[in-house]
Parts: C-alpha cells; sequence; structure tokens
C-alpha cells in the first residue's frame, strides 16, 4: 500500500478522537470500551466486527439521506422551513428537531443542499476507520482485515466526499444528530480546529 494512501485511511478517523480526547496510537482496554459505546449502539465489544460489517453496507448514511431528501422536498412543497415529516422517519425527525432548536439563531439551515451532498457519510466512514483499528486492537479481526476497512473507508470517502472539510462537517453532523452530552458550540470548535488550524494534521494531508 501506498505511503500517502495510509496516511489518508489513518486521518479518517481524526476528528473523532480528537472529539473524545483518546491518543488513537495506541488503543487501551478503557478506551477500546469508551469509543465503543459513544460511537455504536453495542454494548458487547464481542459484537464489533459484525456492526463493522454493517457501517460498510449502509451504516447511517443510507437511511438519514432517504430521510433528508424526502424532508427537503416536502419541505419545498409547503414553503416552511421549520415543517418536519415525522411520519417518514420517526427517530430522524425527533434527532433532527432538537438539532434545529440547537441552531436557532445561527448561520447554518438544514435545508441547505450541502446536507444531502454530504449527509452522514463521513461520519460512517471514519467510525469505520477508527473501530477496525479497535476490534484489531482487541484481537476481533486479523491485520488484513483491519486494513481491508481502512482502504473501504478511504476510498468511499474520497468516492463521495470532495474534501476534509466535507469529512469533518459529516463528522460534525452525525455527533450533533447522536451526542446529547456534547453541546454543538464545542463540536464547530472542533471542526474548526479540524480544517482550519495548523494542528489539525489534515492541513498538511492531501484530501485526494
Amino acid at each position: 500500500m501506498m505511503r500517502a494512501t495510509k496516511k489518508r485511511c489513518m486521518m479518517l478517523g481524526w476528528m473523532l478522537t480528537y472529539v473524545e480526547k483518546v491518543d488513537d496510537s495506541e488503543f487501551t482496554l478503557a478506551e477500546s470500551l469508551q469509543l465503543l459505546r459513544l460511537l455504536t449502539s453495542l454494548q458487547q465489544i464481542e459484537r464489533l466486527p459484525a456492526y463493522l460489517r454493517s457501517l460498510c453496507e449502509s451504516g447511517d448514511r443510507d437511511d438519514f439521506d432517504r430521510f433528508i431528501k424526502r424532508w427537503m422536498a416536502k419541505v419545498a412543497a409547503q414553503g416552511r422551513s421549520s415543517s418536519l415529516p415525522a411520519e417518514v422517519n420517526r427517530y430522524w425527525s425527533e434527532r433532527m428537531m432538537q438539532l434545529q432548536r440547537q441552531l436557532a439563531g445561527t448561520s447554518i439551515s438544514l435545508c441547505d443542499p450541502y446536507y444531502i451532498k454530504v449527509g452522514l457519510k463521513g461520519w460512517d466512514m471514519a467510525r469505520l476507520q477508527l473501530l477496525s483499528r479497535v476490534a484489531y486492537d482487541r484481537g476481533l479481526i486479523s491485520n488484513r482485515e483491519m486494513w481491508d476497512y481502512q482502504i473501504y473507508a478511504w476510498k468511499y470517502a474520497a468516492s463521495t466526499l470532495e474534501s476534509w472539510c466535507d469529512l469533518g462537517f459529516s463528522c460534525m453532523l452525525g455527533y450533533a444528530l447522536h451526542a446529547d452530552s456534547i453541546p454543538l458550540g464545542e463540536l464547530y470548535s472542533v471542526y474548526q480546529i479540524a480544517t482550519e488550524s495548523a494542528e489539525s494534521p489534515w492541513m498538511t494531508t492531501r484530501f485526494k
């Protein structure tokens, strides 16, 4: 594997580890369990290999993409940006309404077509990159399997997103929709560090 490609693979999950304040150079058991529970709905680490396969197949991105496209179509038809189609997907509707309340008074609009383009693709691939390393560290998958997941995550991200900014925004959106304990302002600050600060490794690594 080319060194540049390997480096990009390892960079996919950087923003997630920064949010969780985890040293991803070597996962301890406590850190592995922390990441597992924060980034999945799993309670047992032994179920992680099956979860990795599910991230490859659909993750959150497909369900969310279907939801937000139907939501925006309904908003366009009704002409009201505050209207949410609860009958389409109650889970995403509730999460989006909560996020919309947090965004009140900001310049971010959930009706921006950017959400359709980016969605949760980067969120899924960052989790796949990071959690496959956790699975390997815990002896649940082989080194070859781990790198297969890494390469899959990178190829998918590179084929569907345009930049580290897209990836970071998707990670921020994923966290905002899932993690009630992290204030949106804190997530946005991390996004700015990831995409603008000299301390971010993304700033010295080409996306494609």
